[in-house]
């Protein structure tokens, strides 16, 4: 056996009478070839022959053996070891120099502890040697932790951390240094834990110093080819220096010149990349960053230089990069106070915003061409949305402009909606001035509003006039035209709320299933026991670990022979019991080399009650071994989505499985309940079987993962509610939030404060309670308004009371607001019906 592994390591056979010298020479041979694979064999065969054959020489064959490999420093001879380790330029012979070091580590020496510390100066060295790559760094830091380990010296630890310490504390930027460091640190934290937690305050004091580099990112990985990589590098470059930006006036003096020049030196570098990278996703991804940013990051971006660059993204071949990049200069930041970029540097903003304004004039008015008409008209509402104060002066000549673009024809319904947005931005801004072109606006709304062939045109012409009657106080005049206004809300009709939210986007449809998942790429070994035998060989794992894992490499592989189809019971059930019978730190390297491979089995196999049988014992095993499933939670999910079928027993096995599955994982499994939501949902809806068992099973499963489930209510309680047929539950909810309401509101008064973000809960509360007593009235006013206006008048009383509660609420929050609505509210009760008990309803809500 000797023989034949030692030819294939070292190339050519064992001598019969080797001497000790050229045996320990010929093992030297097989350390240093440039494989990887047969150096790692050579390593092995020599610690074999060390722990086996070597024991049954005498004392001076055995001294001489291992004299080749480290000769004493009293002897003239060479020392291989310290010749790989210090003297040699060769990465195969510094590799080799780490594998003697843990092959003889365990020989019987004198002067142990001098030896184990020559050792780990040897290797500690070698982390930091300019001819080493991340490779070789990697092995020595292991060789380090293993020298530790075996040696039990534990100023060893104290040492490695401290050496750590130093590089990360370097001001100098050594990278080599810093990746040793982390090499290092990373094995000491997993194989000596209880001396490295001792210190790890310290650790992460510094490695943050390494990770917090931006200069490091913004020169490495923005200019590489890889278009995730840059997009990932924006984030991260833009999201380190904020922090910076946020401290830098309380930095001393002396240091504030360096770090400023720093923060401009990699900010500019960013917005360049928003000006000049090749893929549109790069430079939208810099502008968005950026307008996501907090004031002191827009206050360096309102700098001339920053500015000249940001104007060329106005003009950029990408309609989107320019609106983009509108958003960005009329930012609006609450960091410290209220403020826009363009209140930050408005002699130069000011007047190129004028200029994009009369050019996107011109070119809405005289290009004829109906892309750039709406991308005109786009540009025009960002400029109003971000920059209002700046916009208003124009707004007059500006819908001057767009109501020429107003036409009927179904040929320019794109251009029609967008400018139909614009006009509902610019009621916002200045509404006054739209006064006098209400009724041309109002009839053309009227137009578009009847017209059921264009969906989103309609839906454009509604937001416009929410927003222009609301800001104008316009209230029509004319009986015909209200009586056609309640025709047209008549027409609209009702629709199913889910329903709604499906054509929004809002909820995924229930004739899809997201289950889009792929598995993961797993090298599967002819043999897996072969595996085991070479851990076993190589890495010295104990009996307590070898017999589980050869035993569960022999059942994998019965697993997947179809000769063993009537033993699947017993074979599962035998897989289930091993790792009931194991520790919970020993479950992740089985776990490894059993789910993955059940998983597979289950997806080949096609007869139907096999897929149960896996599927349920697979659920059991996940409530076995917890957390450690978690990464294979996406591939279950696919084998259950190809699982999925109509066969009742099937659902019930997959309904089981998942309640059973997200009980064991608990909160973990919060990420994967996008996937089970669709399984749910569909079963409720379609439900056939007796007293609904399939249903009953889906409720277990929901109030087994009731923690999981909070961002999802709105998808699952719907369809549960309708099952209870319990009408009162929303409104039962709406109480209690109003009781909450009414004693927050009374402290808030007491003590004169201000809470925006309450009142932004109020008003969401609230128009969420306003939208379902709407769908409440919308049969009965569809109804009313068919027969006539007379019958109508009742639920319109009412739903003039829904907007007029909403209204409330914006005369609370927006001050700027009150006369206008006041206006409003008096000319709508002049319209009203002579009739004490309806002004009443009025003016309670005032």
């Amino acid at each position: 056996m000797l023989e034949s592994l030692y030819e294939e390591a070292v190339g050519h056979s064992i001598p019969r009478d080797a001497t000790a010298r050229s045996l320990a020479n010929s093992f030297l041979s097989g350390l240093k070839r440039k494989s990887d694979e047969k150096r790692i064999k050579a390593a092995r065969e020599l610690y074999r022959f060390i722990q086996n054959e070597l024991k049954d020489e005498g004392n001076h064959y055995v001294n001489e053996f291992f004299h080749a490999f480290d000769a004493s420093s009293k002897d003239k001879e060479k020392n291989e070891l310290q010749d790989c380790l210090r003297e040699s330029s060769e990465i195969e012979e510094k590799r080799a120099g780490i594998f003697i070091i843990v092959c003889i580590l365990e020989a019987p020496a004198t002067g142990e502890a001098s030896r184990v510390n020559r050792y780990a100066n040897l290797l500690l060295r070698s982390l930091t040697q300019p001819n080493t790559d991340e490779h070789t760094m990697e092995l020595a830091a292991r060789g380090l932790s293993y020298l530790i380990q075996t040696s039990k010296v534990t100023e060893l630890v104290n040492k490695c951390m401290d050496q750590c310490l130093e590089w990360l504390e370097d001001n100098e930027r050594q990278e080599k240094r810093r990746l040793a460091a982390a090499f290092l640190t990373r094995e000491l934290a997993l194989f000596t834990p209880t001396a490295f937690f001792a210190r790890a305050t310290n650790f992460f004091k510094n490695i943050f110093k390494v990770v917090h580099d931006a200069k490091y990112i913004s020169e490495g990985y923005l200019v590489c080819q890889n278009k995730d990589v840059r997009i990932a590098a924006v984030k991260c470059t833009v999201n380190m220096i904020i922090p910076f930006m946020k401290v830098f006036h309380r930095c001393h003096r002396e240091y504030r010149g360096q770090l400023q020049e720093t923060i401009i030196g990699v900010l500019t570098r960013v917005v360049s990349v928003g000006v000049v990278d090749r893929d549109v996703e790069v430079r939208l991804c810099v502008l968005d960053t950026l307008f996501n940013g907090s004031f002191p990051l827009l206050s360096l971006l309102a700098t001339d230089q920053m500015l000249t660059m940001l104007f060329m993204c106005i003009h950029d071949e990408k309609p989107e990069i320019q609106v983009a990049a509108i958003r960005l200069l009329g930012k609006k930041n609450t960091y410290i106070f209220s403020i826009r970029m363009t209140e930050v540097n408005p002699a130069v903003i000011i007047p190129r915003l004028r200029r994009i304004l009369l050019e996107s004039l011109s070119q809405l008015k005289t290009s004829g061409n109906a892309r750039l008409e709406q991308h005109s008209a786009r540009l025009i509402c960002q400029l109003a949305r971000q920059n209002p104060d700046f916009i208003k002066v124009y707004v007059s000549p500006t819908t001057e402009a767009l109501l020429s673009r107003l036409r009927i024809e179904s040929v320019h319904s794109d251009v029609t909606v967008e400018v139909l947005d614009c006009l509902g931005e610019l009621a916002l801004v200045g509404g006054s001035e739209m006064v006098r072109n209400l009724p041309v606006v109002f009839k053309f709304l009227h137009q578009c509003i009847t017209d059921s062939s264009h969906r989103r045109r309609r839906q454009a012409a509604l937001r416009a006039m929410c927003r222009i009657v609301r800001t104008t106080a316009y209230t029509e005049m004319s009986a015909e035209m209200r009586r056609q206004t309640i025709q047209v809300l008549g027409v609209l009709g009702a629709l199913d709320p889910y329903l709604r939210k499906v054509y929004l986007g809002d909820v995924p449809s229930s004739s899809t299933l997201s289950t889009a998942l792929s598995m993961p790429s797993t090298r599967f070994q002819t043999d897996t026991r072969q595996e085991v035998i070479q851990w076993f060989n190589y890495e010295k794992c104990t009996l307590e670990e070898f017999y589980p894992s050869i035993t569960l490499a022999n059942l994998m592989l019965m697993v997947q022979d179809d000769a063993y189809n009537d033993h699947y019971k017993q074979i599962v059930q035998a897989l289930l019991t091993i790792f009931q019978g194991m520790n919970q730190d020993e479950y992740k390297a089985y776990v490894e080399q059993v789910l993955p491979r059940l998983i597979e089995v289950t997806r080949k196999n096609r007869q139907l009650e096999h897929r149960k049988f896996f599927i349920s014992q697979i659920a059991q095993l996940v409530d076995i071994v917890r957390l450690h499933a978690k990464n294979y939670m996406k591939s279950i999910f696919q084998m259950i989505a190809e699982a999925w079928c109509e066969d009742q027993s099937m659902k019930l096995t997959i309904i089981s499985a998942l309640e059973l599955m997200g009980t064991a994982l608990g909160k973990d499994f919060a990420p994967f309940v996008d996937e089970l939501i669709p399984y749910l949902l569909r079963v409720i809806q379609s439900d056939r079987t007796a007293e609904r068992r399939l249903t009953t099973k889906v409720l277990a499963c929901v109030g087994a993962l009731s923690g999981c489930l909070t961002p999802h209510l709105h998808l699952v309680l719907p369809p549960i509610l309708a099952i209870v047929d319990d009408s009162n539950s929303l409104m039962n909810m709406w109480r209690h939030f109003d009781v909450y309401r009414t004693s927050v509101d009374m402290a808030l008064l007491k003590h004169n404060l201000q809470c925006p973000e309450y009142d932004r809960l109020t008003f969401t509360m609230m128009d969420h309670e306003l939208k379902h007593v709407r769908d409440m009235y919308d049969t009965e006013l569809t109804a009313l308004a068919g027969e006539s206006y007379e019958r109508a008048y009742g639920a319109m009383v009412l739903i003039q009371q829904l907007a007029e509660l909403e209204e409330a609420i914006e005369y609370r929050v927006r001050k700027d607001r009150r006369l206008r609505i006041s206006l409003l509210w008096s000319r709508r009760l002049l319209d009203c019906q002579e009739d004490v008990e309806q002004w009443q309803r009025a003016l309670f809500l005032w």
